[in-house]
């Protein structure tokens, strides 16, 4: 019998592209494919996401979240990009 993983928000906008894309999060795509690769048969794999558009309310609030987590010194993801 396989195993049942969920995979919550591996996705280009968390780690190589997008307003919260990290390094540090895109270090982590080979070794999760490798372990979904060696998963045993009969597993399941079931990816979940949320994802936005440029019109929705809160992508705003988020860029100016992270904008001043920036100015205050923090390490917010994305922090090396321009908001």
């Amino acid at each position: 019998m396989g195993l049942q993983v969920f995979v919550t928000d591996m996705n280009e906008g968390f780690s190589r592209s997008g307003l919260m894309a990290s390094p540090r999060v895109d270090a982590l795509v080979e070794p999760m494919a490798d372990f979904l690769r060696g998963l045993p048969p009969g597993s399941r794999v079931v990816f979940v996401s949320d994802c936005h558009q440029p019109g929705d309310a809160e992508v705003p609030e988020v860029r100016k979240a992270l904008r001043e987590r920036f100015r205050r010194g923090g390490r917010a993801a994305g922090a090396d990009r321009r908001l």
